[in-house]
């Protein structure tokens, strides 16, 4: 059977053996959400600090990976302000 889809046998098994169990980031998406759910205040939080609130709850995850699951489900904004400090040439 594995032949006839062109797929190999340890890969065939490996997907039969992970079908019922629930994505990484899917677990790591819904602590996310519980701790921006903890408080009102929590809905400003950035990646660096939902990182350090993950550290804490024991969970290690990377801050682009953080972002990217922040940016997919709508909770990273913008930031409120430009920063001070550039200098621009004058025509």
């Amino acid at each position: 059977m594995c032949h006839i889809l062109g797929v190999s046998t340890s890969g065939y098994f490996k997907y039969k053996k992970m079908i019922g169990r629930p994505n990484k980031d899917a677990i790591l998406s819904a602590e996310m959400e519980a701790i921006l759910n903890e408080s009102p205040f929590n809905d400003n939080y950035g990646a660096p600090r939902m990182q350090l609130a993950l550290l804490q709850r024991g969970l290690k995850a990377g801050i682009r990976r953080i972002t990217r699951i922040m940016r997919e489900h709508g909770w990273l904004h913008k930031p409120r302000r430009k920063p001070k400090g550039l200098t621009h040439p004058t025509t």
